[in-house]
Order: structure tokens, then C-alpha cells, then sequence
């Protein structure tokens, strides 16, 4: 299934075993409490309008 494959990648790109990516990702969010830091999708600041104009231009610069 798609867990499984998702599992698969992860072992193969980072070469760990699912049990030791999982401690990792634990260890991550308990590390990002601790300073007040939150990974949950409605915790995304999006850019102000000010950034988002600095981004566009950058996008479109000539090298």
C-alpha cells in the first residue's frame, strides 16, 4: 500500500528503518514544543504583501 511505499522511499533515501525515522520525527515535534514552535498546517505563517512582491520580483529578475 501507500504506507508502505512511503516507508520503502524514506528507508531508502535516508537509509534508516521506519522505526528510527519515527523517533526522529517524535523527537523533532518534542524539540519544536520546547521553543514554542508548532507543525500543524495551520501553523504556516503566508507571506504579507510586501514579501509577496519581494518574492514576484525575484522570480521575474533577469540574471
Amino acid at each position: 500500500g501507500d504506507k508502505k511505499d512511503a516507508r520503502d522511499l524514506a528507508g531508502f533515501q535516508l537509509n534508516i528503518a521506519a522505526s528510527t525515522a519515527a523517533t526522529l520525527v517524535g523527537q523533532g515535534k518534542e524539540s519544536g514544543k520546547k521553543r514554542g514552535k508548532s507543525y500543524d498546517p495551520s501553523s504556516v505563517r503566508l507571506p504579507n504583501s510586501k514579501e509577496e512582491a519581494q518574492m514576484n520580483d525575484a522570480a521575474t529578475a533577469s540574471y
